[in-house]
């Protein structure tokens, strides 16, 4: 690469090179707007189609960083090079940087339309070169696929070769930094735009932090707030505590939470201090005292702050042992920069950027979806809605169990629209299943209907002493003391005539199935699939458990000798149902389905461990150590 020292300072500087300039017609020139404030510096060009340039920003302290536009080549070959540059380029840079241009690859799957399906290999040293330079992509909107081949049909082919990354560093100048794609217009690309917004702060609900429990002072703290008196239902005096806690939590917070990441790297530097003291003078007392101590207050800081990173980048599947303090701030530096909306587009068509633009768009959205019209014509459209439903699922709507309440209209309106609709009008209160639909919570006066109905509905049947049948419509079978044992039913070692004055229905059948024990012996319990009738879980398990016939092999799998986990793979294998690249390609996990080792022969089971050339090799090696002769 060749030095050049090209300096745009101008408050609104625009330039336009091509990329290579030995290949000029093949490449289409690159314009950059500088915002306010920002002036770029050429630092280096090369011919793998590749700018790299260096800007000062003057409105954050003339603070430096870098950016690099990319054109890469449509051969893979030749993008090679380029990876390496860039991961060169990411290892020697230790402030922030932008790469953006046409990287004429992909990293996903889903990032082509109408193309055939990606091989891992094809998009690997793209893939490699973005995790070594430490690059992701900036939070964009606008268009997905940036590119097109401009066929039409099923001929049509879209991607997203065109980028706009960034690294850690960037993102904690710019955060509120995003790339939007517009339209091609005439061209088969979607330009790009980088855009800076201003950080705007704004006041913070109160959130309880983790990290809050473990300090010492915590619990007193909550002790001494909960044992406050209050007078009021017991809601209302839980409710009065959290209020004042929430009020004690945030005086308290700024007091021991404040600038609390530096108080962290404070107490680390006191503890390297202490430490780089104790080596020199290893015996004396009083040092060991002061590390030992600096040591508790450093590891109680470290674990507060691991646990408030934790919280705030939602991060579960990190175990609390793991000391991953850097990769928490680099989720919460990225994950500030995505949650925030700084675009949006009204039901009109219109992109707002303006925040108090985008908050009366999500206001207006919400006020008509709600209903704010509620003219005839909301109203049809909802039972249109409803209709189409029906037709879709088959689940008949049942108009005179469906009914209408009004609200803020005349009689006159309320009747047309019930009219138009073919539904009755109600009057509240409106009860669903024996309960009223409210606004509120019920009350035990809402409540005590259906208790009172159901309460009867038990009462009436045990003063019937009537035997119920539920495995049809419940009904009264037949009259029956509520104290009733079984031997009444039983007459010389049979059922009676009681059973035989039951109605016929499934219970009758399965009581008359049932054979009467004639042994004059206390009754037991007997667990039938058990030999002896004991219950044992593994009697359970074989009851419950399809069961096949034993295969020749099952002693070679299943021995005592064998660990489960390669009883489990030679189970697999045997049975055919090991996950190999022919059956995840089945199963549209993968797209191919070639031997990762031989990749001239589909790997199945059988290719796996017995005809690929990698396979045979090792047998033949494990047959020359035990002494086989190798055919």
């Amino acid at each position: 690469m060749q030095s050049v020292d090209e300096d745009l300072n101008d408050e609104k500087d625009y330039f336009s090179d091509h990329l290579d300039k030995e290949d000029e017609a093949d490449i289409s020139p690159l314009a950059i707007q500088t915002p306010g404030g920002t002036s770029l510096k050429k630092v280096a060009e090369s011919k793998d189609r590749k700018e790299h340039r260096k800007g000062k920003n003057k409105p954050r302290g003339n603070v430096s960083f870098f950016f690099t536009v990319v054109y890469a080549s449509n051969a893979a070959s030749e993008r090679l090079q380029l990876w390496q540059d860039l991961i060169a380029i990411g290892n020697n840079i230790s402030g922030p940087w932008c790469v953006s241009g046409d990287f004429n690859n992909v990293l996903f799957s889903n990032e082509i339309v109408g193309c055939e399906a990606i091989h891992p290999r094809e998009v690997v040293d793209f893939v490699s070169c973005v995790a070594s330079a430490g690059i992701f992509d900036l939070k964009f909107t606008g268009f997905f696929y940036t590119w097109s081949n401009g066929s039409e049909g099923s001929r049509r082919k879209m991607s997203k070769i065109d980028r706009c990354m960034v690294n850690v560093a960037w993102t904690s100048l710019f955060p509120n930094s995003v790339t939007e794609f517009f339209h091609p217009d005439v061209s088969d690309h979607s330009p790009i735009m980088l855009l800076w917004h201003d950080t705007v702060r704004k006041k913070i609900p109160f959130r309880f932090n983790n990290a809050w429990s473990i300090h010492p002072e915590f619990k007193d703290l909550l002790l001494n707030v909960w044992n406050q008196q209050y007078a009021g239902d017991p809601v209302g005096v839980i409710t009065a505590k959290l209020k004042l806690l929430k009020l004690k939590l945030k005086g308290w917070a700024r007091i021991h939470f404040s600038d609390f990441h530096e108080r962290v790297k404070t107490a680390r530097k006191e503890l390297h201090d202490i430490q780089e003291k104790l080596h020199n003078s290893p015996f004396d007392p009083q040092l060991a005292i002061l590390e030992k101590q600096a040591r508790k207050t450093y590891v109680d800081f470290a674990q507060m702050e691991e646990l408030d990173l934790k919280q705030r980048t939602d991060c579960q599947w990190l175990s609390y042992g793991d000391k991953c303090n850097a990769y928490f701030f680099n989720v919460i530096k990225e994950k500030k920069g995505r949650n925030n909306i700084w675009s949006l587009k009204d039901r009109n068509g219109i992109i707002s950027r303006d925040e108090k633009l985008i908050v009366d768009a999500f206001v207006e959205f919400y006020k008509g979806l709600i209903g704010q019209t509620g003219d005839l014509q909301s109203a049809l459209g909802i039972k249109n809605i409803l209709s189409q439903f029906e037709r879709a699922t088959g689940m008949t709507i049942s108009n005179p169990k469906t009914s209408l309440l009004c609200g803020g209209m005349s009689n006159d309106e309320a009747q047309l629209l019930s009219d138009q609709l073919g539904f009755s009008l109600a009057t509240p209160p409106i009860r669903y299943l024996g309960l009223p639909l409210l606004s509120s919570r019920l009350s035990i006066a809402d409540c005590l209907p259906l208790v009172e109905r159901v309460t009867n509905r038990i009462t009436n049947w045990k003063a019937r002493s009537g035997l119920l049948c539920f495995n049809e419509e419940a009904r009264l079978l037949l009259q029956v003391p509520e104290d009733a044992t079984v031997n009444l039913l039983i007459e010389n070692g049979k059922w009676n005539n009681v059973i035989d004055e039951m109605p016929d229905c499934p219970l009758k059948q399965e009581i008359l199935n049932i054979e009467i024990n004639n042994l004059l012996e206390k009754d037991r319990v007997i667990w039938m699939p058990s030999s002896n009738g004991n219950f044992t879980s593994k009697s359970a398990y074989e009851a419950l458990r399809k069961k096949k016939d034993k295969v020749n092999w099952h002693r070679l799998v299943w021995g005592k000798m064998v660990q489960p986990r390669q009883s489990f793979t030679c189970w697999q294998l045997f049975t055919g149902s090991l996950p190999t690249q022919d059956r995840l390609r089945r199963r549209r996990i993968i797209s191919e389905s070639e031997c990762i080792f031989c990749k001239a022969s589909r790997e199945n089971s059988i290719h796996l461990f017995f005809d690929c050339p990698f396979s045979k090799k090792i047998w033949a090696s494990v047959k020359h150590e035990i002494g086989l002769r190798h055919e």
